[in-house]
């Protein structure tokens, strides 16, 4: 999965490796090389090979002056790292991260469960749910175990993977989509009260149906009019979030 884990290890190297003329590109999901380093991570497997690699060599060379064959192998660094000199500089300075790919990312609604807790807690993916593969073949990285399988038997991440909730987009919520003028009652606070929604007052439903999570309760109408029977969940957002309240001149009495 990873790239590469480090630039050179020889101490007599290192005065060559003042300034970076040229970095080297990495996956955005890769973790910090120097964090790599540091730790003495070995790469998993299937890590591409480096030491035949022109791209990686001719980086290599750009920045010291010479070629290092000594990534691959099994006593290679990528799979037995060593520690580096302790003036060797920092290894990030010399790669950089791809662009991460948001609009590959998977849309989900505001009430999702957090991927990440749901992950470690053993939770398999409810009947139904779309095949998590599916929904992120564009962002995972070639040689990825199967994401439906592990839900229900979860593998340990590994200390660097990134955190599964980043590659879930959350829906935003209607912020405004409703105007009400500036004295309008707060309807979170009225709600909580269990203060119901007046006769006469215009559908919220035909304004909020097309943004609420699936199993959410479609007639908001009748959740407004008796709020005492529609508890709010814990982490519910704000329902004055939905307002966009207009600034209007207070009339002028005759």
């Amino acid at each position: 999965m990873m790239k590469t884990c480090l630039v050179i290890s020889f101490a007599s190297s290192i005065s060559n490796f003042a300034l970076a003329q040229r970095t080297y590109s990495i996956p955005w999901w890769h973790p910090e090389i120097q964090y790599i380093a540091d730790e003495l991570i070995p790469g998993p497997p299937n890590h591409p090979l480096l030491d035949d690699d022109d791209a990686f060599q001719s980086f290599i060379n750009d920045n010291t002056g010479k070629n290092h064959r000594f990534f691959d192998g099994q006593n290679g660094y990528v799979q037995d790292p060593w520690s580096l000199p302790r003036s060797h500089p920092d290894c990030d300075r010399y790669f950089e991260l791809e662009d991460v790919p948001y609009r590959d990312f998977p849309l989900i609604y505001i009430d999702h469960p957090d991927i990440e807790d749901a992950y470690l807690r053993g939770n398999a993916l409810p009947d139904g749910h779309p095949s998590a593969d599916s929904l992120l073949k564009n962002v995972l990285p070639d040689g990825h175990p199967e994401v439906d399988s592990l839900f229900g038997d979860p593998e340990g991440l590994p200390d660097w993977h990134p955190d599964l909730s980043i590659m879930l987009l959350v829906r935003e919520l209607p912020r405004g989509a409703i105007p009400v003028y500036f004295d309008h009652p707060d309807v979170m606070e009225s709600y909580i009260a269990g203060r119901a929604l007046p006769a006469g007052h215009i559908s919220v439903t035909d304004k909020l149906e097309d943004f609420l999570p699936p199993n959410h309760p479609l007639n908001l109408d009748e959740m407004l009019q008796n709020p005492f029977d529609y508890e709010l969940p814990f982490g519910h957002p704000d329902l004055n979030e939905m307002m966009n309240i207009t600034e209007l001149d207070m009339p002028k009495i005759p």
